[in-house]
């Protein structure tokens, strides 16, 4: 840019694409708001004198952007936020970060700003790779401003410096905070998250962390454990049992001295991907880590995810499974919708087997249990089997709900490919309407009736076979199935009205 340029109009280049280097002139003073904002093709910047203002959202979203030096008296909001690729910046002239200048710069492993004493809300969130900063000129940090810094492993922070609340939550993988003196100033829950820490020295004495009871050590001074419960804020804990997670964190370290995992502690952290779980953790709860990225890479290094001798998770199991003598406890819903689970054997009489582990392996038709088999034969519950085995069959066939007489009359798992067990006599009115993922269904050969709009807009419902002995067919039962190719029933079949109404891709009813 020429030397005739002093200044930059807000939205002057917005959403540029062609733009891959600028070299401003030393007549600059001031880039307005979103002047560059998401030019992603822009790659480098040269400053070639301090300038006055860069206004906010100036260079957001400048994805290739890799590296920044800059000397600027003010330094607007969100400036620079997320920059993914910028690796490296040294700021030069402020004195104050503005909110979130530099969010979401995932790629930022290096920063060097040394006038700052003063860093907004929000300003290096989500920062994953950042790696060092130095604290020691700040006399305040903003709320989130080094939330979810994964990378940083040791804070050094004055006493002067006024912490806000959760400054530094879900930095998960912080190990040791360095004091000048013990009268730190900080807010509610400033350290939530950061349950990695293993050291906090105060004036040179460093206190280390082995365990839990950390908290309630009588040496410890009070400013150590008051840091330290505030990084287990994340958690609710009792009687050295977590009850329930309340971040959003990437990286949890589960300390020492606790005992327990509760039911469904992590399930749905989406964004959780490592675990660190203590040796003294003996019991976890039923789908404690269901459905986040954690459990999801266990999955991937075994079949069965085993943590401290208690399988917590064999939901892709296949065929014939056995469990090893070393596990101690199978966790509530371990192998729950397991529908490729034929068959399982115990090696040890001492594992110990919670509720609903086995719940709707709707396939698992034999347990070999003491070196002796067990066969799953119907619906119907066989008192001569051991009361261990009885439940383990009543967890299998859980989702079909039957009466006395055999009657059908709701089926809760929302399964693709089913299969009715023996002892399924009649399917009642609409049990299986809109069942959005039923593809295939074979009927056993005691179903003699299926109910009004039993099938109604299931509309993934490509076949249905063993239905020879099927005596008569509600109305409307298959109505709206439009991929229903074919259906196996009987010549006598009593077929009521609109049983197949909107059926356009039906081929064979035979």
């Amino acid at each position: 840019m020429p030397d005739s340029i002093y200044g930059i109009a807000p939205y002057s280049f917005e959403g540029n694409e062609r733009i891959t280097h600028i070299t401003f002139p030393k007549t600059l003073e001031n880039v307005k708001e979103a002047g560059f904002w998401g030019c992603k093709n822009l790659q480098s910047i040269s400053f070639n004198s301090k300038i006055g203002n860069i206004g906010e959202k100036a260079f957001e979203k400048c994805i290739s952007l890799m590296s920044l030096s800059v000397d600027v008296h003010v330094l607007q909001n969100q400036a620079f936020a997320f920059c993914t690729s910028l690796q490296s910046a040294t700021v030069l002239g402020t004195h104050y970060l503005e909110c979130d200048t530099f969010y979401g710069c995932s790629s930022l492993t290096d920063i060097t700003c040394p006038q700052v004493t003063s860093v907004d809300d929000g300003c290096f969130s989500d920062c994953e790779s950042l790696q060092s900063f130095n604290f020691k000129n700040l006399r305040r940090i903003g709320e989130r401003a080094f939330s979810n810094c994964n990378s940083l492993t040791e804070i050094n922070l004055n006493s002067d410096t006024k912490i806000s609340a959760h400054a530094f939550e879900d930095s998960g993988k912080i190990q040791r905070i360095t004091l000048s003196h013990p009268d730190l100033k900080y807010e509610s829950y400033a350290f939530s998250g950061c349950t990695a820490l293993q050291c906090i020295e105060i004036s040179g004495v460093c206190y280390e962390i082995n365990d839990y009871a950390f908290i309630h050590d009588p040496n410890v001074p009070s400013c150590a454990k008051t840091i330290y419960a505030s990084a287990l804020s994340c958690f609710d804990i009792r009687n050295n049992t977590i009850f329930a997670y309340h971040n959003n964190g990437r990286y949890v370290c589960i300390p020492e001295g606790i005992k327990e995992i509760g039911d469904n502690v992590f399930k749905d952290c989406a964004d959780l991907e490592d675990v660190v779980i203590a040796k003294s953790v003996s019991f976890i709860g039923w789908r404690a880590f269901w459905g986040t990225k954690w459990l999801q890479k266990q999955r991937l290094l075994s079949k069965m995810v085993i943590v401290n001798d208690i399988l917590i998770d064999g939901e892709t199991c296949e065929g014939d499974v056995i469990i090893p003598n070393t596990v101690k406890l199978v966790s509530g819903w371990a192998f729950a919708n397991c529908f490729s689970l034929t068959s399982v054997t115990f090696s040890s009489n001492s594992t110990k087997i919670m509720e609903y582990a086995f719940r709707n392996c709707i396939n698992l038709k034999q347990v070999i249990m003491d070196g002796e088999a067990y066969t799953l034969t119907g619906i119907a519950e066989n008192p001569h089997l051991p009361i261990l085995v009885q439940r383990i069959f009543r967890e299998c066939l859980n989702c079909f709900k039957v009466d006395e007489n055999g009657h059908l009359y709701e089926c809760t798992g929302n399964i693709e490919r089913l299969v009715l067990p023996k002892g399924i006599k009649s399917i009642g009115d609409g049990v299986f309407r809109e069942s959005n993922l039923l593809t295939h269904i074979v009927l056993n050969d005691e179903v003699c009736s299926i109910g009004n709009s039993a099938f109604e807009s299931c509309k993934w419902l490509v076949s249905v076979t063993g239905g020879k002995n099927v005596a008569s067919i509600g109305k409307k039962a298959f109505r709206g199935c439009y991929v229903l190719e074919s259906i196996e029933l009987s010549n006598e079949c009593d077929i009521g009205d609109k049983v197949f109404d909107r059926c356009s891709a039906l081929q064979s009813a035979l």
